[in-house]
């Protein structure tokens, strides 16, 4: 059974997507990932002291790149 809507070629996208998607991930600052990553590890719960560890571990990493 065809469920097209009258006009439509039956292509169907991805749910969700907007635009089409061009082959590249889109660039996040690394200092902007750090700041996700670290929110999320606060929200599963971790010790402030592992967190804060992870910040200053991945921090200097991210000066060194």
């Amino acid at each position: 059974m065809n469920r097209s809507t009258p006009g439509s070629s039956g292509n169907r996208s991805t749910p969700g997507s907007t635009r089409e998607h061009s082959g590249s991930t889109p660039s996040v600052p690394l200092s902007t990932a750090l700041v996700a990553f670290t929110n999320a590890k606060f929200a599963e719960g971790l010790s402030p002291r592992t967190i804060s560890s992870y910040t200053d571990d991945l921090g200097k990493w991210i000066e060194r790149t």
